[in-house]
C-alpha cells in the first residue's frame, strides 16, 4: 500500500473569510485530484458512525450496527462526496473505503486527505503546489500490501 497526504497549501491569513474561501476552492480542486485517483473502483463505499455529531454528505442506505453505509456507484457521487467532507465549513463528513482494494480516503478537520491507494498505482502528485501539498507518507504504514485480509492489487 502507499499512503499519501494531500492537504490544502493555506497561508497564514488574519482574514477569516479569505481563508475560509481558499479552503472551499482547494477543497473543490483536491477532490478532482483524488477523484482520478480512486473512481475506478467498483467497490467503494462511504461510511460514518451513527451518532458522528456532523450530516452525512450523501444519504446512508444501509446500517451496520453502529455504521452508516453508502454505496458509491457514480462518479458524481464521488467527486461531491469528496469536495463536501474536504470542505471543514461543510459540516459533512464520511470515510470512503473500497470493499475490495486498499483504496481508502481519510479526511482532517482542516481539509487534508489521507488517500491510500495500492502499491502499483500511479503516485499522486499535485497539479499546483501553491493550491495543493501532496506527500508520499508511507512510511506510516505496515510493510505490506495486505488490509482486511484482502491483497491491495
Amino acid at each position: 500500500m502507499r499512503l499519501y497526504l494531500v492537504a490544502p497549501a493555506i497561508a497564514d491569513n488574519d482574514d477569516r473569510d479569505a481563508t475560509d474561501h481558499q479552503l472551499h476552492v482547494c477543497s473543490e480542486r483536491i477532490a478532482d485530484l483524488i477523484l482520478s485517483h480512486v473512481s475506478a473502483d467498483p467497490a467503494l463505499f462511504a461510511m460514518r458512525s451513527v451518532d458522528e455529531g456532523c450530516e452525512a454528505p450523501v444519504k446512508p442506505d444501509t446500517r451496520y450496527g453502529d455504521a452508516e453505509v453508502v454505496h458509491i456507484s457514480d462518479s458524481d457521487t464521488l467527486r461531491s462526496l469528496l469536495a463536501q467532507c474536504g470542505d471543514p465549513n461543510s459540516g459533512k463528513w464520511m470515510f470512503v473505503r473500497s470493499l475490495v482494494t486498499c483504496r481508502a480516503v481519510l479526511y482532517g478537520h482542516d481539509g487534508q486527505a489521507f488517500v491510500c491507494l495500492p502499491t502499483g498505482s500511479p503516485a499522486i502528485s499535485s497539479p499546483d503546489d501553491s493550491l495543493i501539498k501532496v506527500e508520499e507518507c508511507s512510511h506510516l504504514l505496515t510493510e505490506t500490501d495486505w488490509m482486511d485480509g484482502l491483497t491491495c492489487e
